[in-house]
């Protein structure tokens, strides 16, 4: 008990509303992944292509919902902040040189660095952006069609404008295609669809 409210714990389940989820062990899969994708579906009416979603917060997951609502897998890798921390710990003078508060308000990154600060942002940023790009080829690949990809966390505006550009010199046809979708707090909305229908 809480303050006189009592505590009740969510787990990530085989179905919910009509999220299924594909998951070998389903209640492997962290909650917090699981309400996101419940919240992603209440912006989509039933019939919608494959949603991908890239949480962009202390880890990086990109999670794929098919057409048919089932939860086929996701990645997950270090976050950006935790990306520059790691090298930041492990690398000699970086700390001294690159403070991460500069990193985090650089905008763009170079294909060819000629420094080590422009070298380390520029890497990471084509490891969160080449692992979005990766799933979305991959999901495009699978249900032949084009899979509409919402973002959400700290870390997206970090690499929103870079995002846009890769995969607009990739593909031509996706600079009349509203590709990111970025939603605030699908935790949250996961939460709300379950209060709305009761489900625990």
């Amino acid at each position: 008990m809480l303050n006189g409210c009592s505590i009740k714990w969510i787990y990530s389940q085989k179905k919910t509303l009509e999220l299924i989820n594909g998951y070998q062990k389903p209640t492997q899969l962290g909650a917090d992944r699981w309400l996101s994708m419940l919240g992603v579906l209440t912006y989509f009416t039933k019939v919608h292509p494959p949603l991908i979603l890239a949480s962009f917060g202390t880890a990086t997951t990109i999670d794929t919902i098919g057409p048919d609502n089932i939860f086929i897998g996701g990645i997950i890798l270090p976050g950006i902040t935790m990306m520059f921390k790691i090298l930041a710990q492990n690398t000699a003078l970086l700390p001294k040189l690159f403070p991460i508060k500069s990193f985090i308000k650089r905008e763009n990154s170079i294909i060819f660095p000629e420094n080590t600060v422009s070298g380390i942002y520029s890497g990471i940023s084509a490891a969160q952006i080449g692992s979005l790009y990766n799933q979305w080829l991959m999901t495009r690949k699978i249900y032949n069609k084009i899979p509409k990809i919402c973002v959400t966390g700290g870390g997206w505006a970090n690499i929103e404008h870079e995002c846009y550009r890769f995969f607009q010199e990739r593909d031509y046809f996706l600079k009349n295609i509203k590709l990111f979708h970025y939603i605030d707090r699908p935790v949250l909305d996961g939460l709300a669809a379950l209060i709305l229908n009761k489900i625990s």
